[in-house]
Order: C-alpha cells, then structure tokens, then sequence
C-alpha cells in the first residue's frame, strides 16, 4: 500500500493515502466473499444441529414435538444471523472504511478531519 512512516521525534506518523476506485472494487468483493462464508457457516451450524436433533428422536430422547419446535427455533435463529450479516454488509456497501459517504475526506497526512489537521492547511 505504498506507507511510508514519517518520524518527527515524538510522533510517528503513517500517511494512508485515499483508496483508488479499483482498490474500493476489490474491498467490496473482498466482502461479498467473506459474507457469503458466513452465510454458509451460519447454513452447516444449522445443519449440524439438525442433524443432532433427529439423532435424538431417533434414541427416542426427545419427542417429536419437541424436535419439530426446535428446529423451526434453530431455523428462526439461523435466518436472524444471516439478515444480520446481509445488514452489515449492506452497511458497509454505503460507506467507505465505515464512515459516511458525506462525511468530508480524512486528511491525507494525519488521518483526522481536515477542521482538525494542521497539514490540511499546508
């Protein structure tokens, strides 16, 4: 990424520079895939437990009620966490590193708003 740490005696300063359109491309992708990981994680938790709980009815250790109401629980569960992942990760389609699109662009230098950097005046 091209950083090159800047040393005044008391402070060590990593300029990061703005991230290029391709750079934000390959960050967006980047996450697609891993929410896509996790959706599938979240998918084999849920059949694991699944297949735990028709092991039980079969040992004749639950009924089948039971094993009905826990795997729509397990299936409610399961659709939660992946709406969860699909918020964050539309959330953080809208934003670029987290911040709002509105907010105004870090200094280049110090990696603070430009109101409060002493370089965004220079």
């Amino acid at each position: 990424m091209d950083l090159n740490p800047q040393n005044d005696g008391k402070l060590i300063r990593i300029p990061i520079p703005q991230p290029t359109e391709e750079r934000r491309k390959l960050l967006v992708k980047n996450a697609h895939k891993h929410s896509e990981e996790g959706r599938v994680a979240v998918r084999n938790v849920r059949r694991d437990v699944n297949d735990h709980l028709k092991k039980l009815l079969k040992t004749h250790e639950v009924n089948e009620d039971d094993e009905k109401q826990a795997i729509a629980e397990v299936q409610k569960l399961t659709d939660m966490h992946i709406d969860k992942i699909g918020e964050i990760l539309k959330k953080k389609g809208t934003t670029q590193g987290g911040r709002s699109n509105s907010e105004p662009p870090l200094c280049h230098v110090c990696v603070t708003s430009p109101r409060r950097c002493d370089y965004a005046a220079s």
